[in-house]
């Protein structure tokens, strides 16, 4: 009896040690605490405790509009992530090409060569149809842009999409009839070629963004200005990969809260099967080695628990039988 209750009061000192202990090393614990190096990783970790992550994407559908709102939403989840920082959804690369290809484009506005047109409506291809988006109903409930009234400041304009009356009246002319009240700006039935023609005049005007892979190195020299390029490089399509624009997680002032975010994010993200993204930066770099550390623990300390058990359950039941045989000898 006396030895089940030191193996209970043992396992369960252990398994309260187990929740008590901080996870993984941070880099102040690779320096003496005098070094400068370590005041730094102190300093990083106390008051900045943040890291610059992305969002990346291989080669998924880009031009399916379920798959575009579906990228979009996988973006908006993580950025109403506390622990990551408010960035508007127009940054990400797809937001930003598919509002360029709407009548909502403000390129028009500040063009340099007032002769040449640049928003995506404007670009013909080859068949005679224009760079121009369609809009579909909200159905994946995306943030809609918050528009500033004259007793209102906002310090970020939220996602694409809109409300029905702050549409533009040529688009609600073929929107379809539906009980929804937010739309979301979509390509649809483009061909690769029609996508890489629309991908490359977006990049030549904006300067694009999204680290697209180029089948160039460099775009045409800009006239009169030696070694400065225009961003009219060719794209290779279908688009193999691309990646989302720099975010920071931030309050990340312990391990368990770093190991939390990677978690969390990535459920959003690397866990999606079907439009399937994975998450870089430090971060996940570095502290992924800890993600399910207790999980292994756990499974180890039982492990050695149940065959030390075993084993010496064994040696008792076997020491009881050798006196038992000695006795009737």
């Amino acid at each position: 009896m006396i030895i089940f209750l030191a193996f209970g009061s043992l396992l369960g000192l252990g398994i309260w040690g187990m929740t008590e202990t901080n996870i993984g090393l941070g880099l102040e614990d690779f320096f003496p605490s005098d070094n400068q190096a370590s005041r730094w990783a102190n300093v990083r970790t106390e008051d900045l405790a943040s890291w610059s992550i992305a969002m990346n994407w291989g080669a998924i559908n880009y031009t399916s509009p379920d798959t575009q709102m579906r990228m979009i939403k996988q973006f908006e989840r993580i950025v109403e992530s506390e622990n990551v920082a408010q960035i508007d959804t127009k940054l990400l690369w797809m937001a930003d090409f598919l509002v360029w290809t709407t009548r909502h484009c403000e390129e028009n506005f500040s063009r340099e060569n007032h002769a040449l047109k640049e928003c995506g409506s404007d670009q013909v291809f080859e068949d005679g149809t224009t760079c121009l988006a369609l809009w579909t109903e909200n159905i994946y409930k995306l943030r809609e842009k918050v528009f500033e009234d004259l007793d209102t400041c906002t310090l970020f304009e939220g996602g694409i999409c809109r409300p029905t009356n702050e549409m533009h009246p040529l688009d609600l002319e073929v929107v379809p009839d539906s009980s929804y009240n937010s739309w979301c700006p979509v390509i649809d039935n483009w061909s690769n070629e029609k996508f890489g023609f629309c991908i490359e005049k977006w990049r030549e005007i904006t300067g694009g963004s999204g680290n697209l892979v180029l089948l160039n190195e460099t775009g045409t020299e800009v006239d009169g200005c030696v070694g400065e390029y225009n961003d009219d490089e060719s794209v290779l399509v279908p688009l193999p990969y691309s990646r989302g624009p720099s975010m920071f997680a931030i309050n990340l002032y312990s391990h368990d809260i770093t190991v939390d975010v990677i978690e969390e994010t990535r459920k959003i993200c690397d866990d999606d099967a079907e439009i399937h993204c994975w998450m870089t930066g430090v971060p996940y770099n570095y502290w992924s080695q800890y993600t399910n550390i207790q999980d292994v623990f756990l499974e180890i300390s039982s492990i050695a628990i149940v065959t030390g058990f075993g084993i010496e359950s064994f040696r008792w039941k076997r020491n009881i039988l050798l006196e038992k045989f000695c006795l009737e000898v």
